[in-house]
C-alpha cells in the first residue's frame, strides 16, 4: 500500500485471531478500514506500533513489533472506537437501513451487536453473498468462549463472515426452562 499520500490516516485497531490479540493502528484511505479488510488484491494487513497478546493471557504482552504483517483470511474481529472509522456512510452501511439485534458466534467466540441490513433480514445473503468477507456490526460486544477474561465492547468491528458458525436475531432468543 503506497501510504505517502495525504489521503492516508492512522486509525486505532483492536484484531483477535483464534490465538492472538493484536493492537495497534492501520493506515487507511477515504474508503475506511472495511476498504483495507475487504480489498481483495491485498491478502495481508500492515499494522503499526503492534502490541500481541496471547488469548489464553489477554492482559500479559507477548511481543511488540513496529510493523506486524497480519493474513487477513486468519482475522475473526476488528474492533475500532469510532464508527466513522469503519468507512464513510454509504460504503459501510446503506440507506435506508434496520437495525438488527444479533447474537453470532464463531470457534472462539460470541458476539452481540448490530447489523445494519436493507429491508427483511436474510442471514443466507448476510453469511453467503457479496464480495467483501468483513461485515460491519455496531454496538458490538466480543467474547472469549474459552477465556471469560477476554471481552471486547465497541462502537463498531468488521466481523470475518468465513468465520461464523451460527447466527440468530436475539429478538428471536427463548427462555430457557431448567
Amino acid at each position: 500500500m503506497n501510504i505517502s499520500g495525504s489521503s492516508y490516516r492512522p486509525i486505532a485497531v483492536d484484531f483477535l485471531t483464534q490465538s492472538y490479540r493484536i493492537v495497534g493502528r492501520v493506515m487507511v484511505a477515504h474508503t475506511g478500514l472495511l476498504g483495507v479488510m475487504n480489498d481483495s488484491n491485498n491478502s495481508v494487513v500492515d499494522v503499526t506500533d503492534a502490541h500481541l497478546a496471547r488469548l489464553h493471557v489477554p492482559n500479559k504482552l507477548a511481543d511488540r513489533y513496529e510493523t506486524a504483517r497480519l493474513v487477513k483470511a486468519q482475522v475473526v474481529a476488528v474492533c475500532v472506537n469510532r464508527r466513522e472509522d469503519l468507512g464513510p456512510p454509504g460504503y459501510s452501511s446503506y440507506s435506508p437501513t434496520t437495525a438488527y439485534p444479533v447474537h453470532l458466534t464463531t470457534a472462539d467466540f460470541e458476539i452481540d451487536g448490530y447489523l445494519e441490513w436493507i429491508g427483511r433480514f436474510d442471514a443466507t445473503a448476510m453469511i453467503g453473498k457479496g464480495t467483501g468477507d468483513f461485515v460491519p456490526i455496531y454496538r458490538a460486544s466480543i467474547s472469549s468462549i474459552l477465556i471469560p477474561s477476554l471481552q471486547i465492547e465497541t462502537n463498531a468491528m468488521l466481523l470475518n463472515r468465513r468465520t461464523v458458525d451460527l447466527i440468530a436475531l436475539t429478538s428471536e432468543q427463548k427462555s430457557i426452562e431448567l
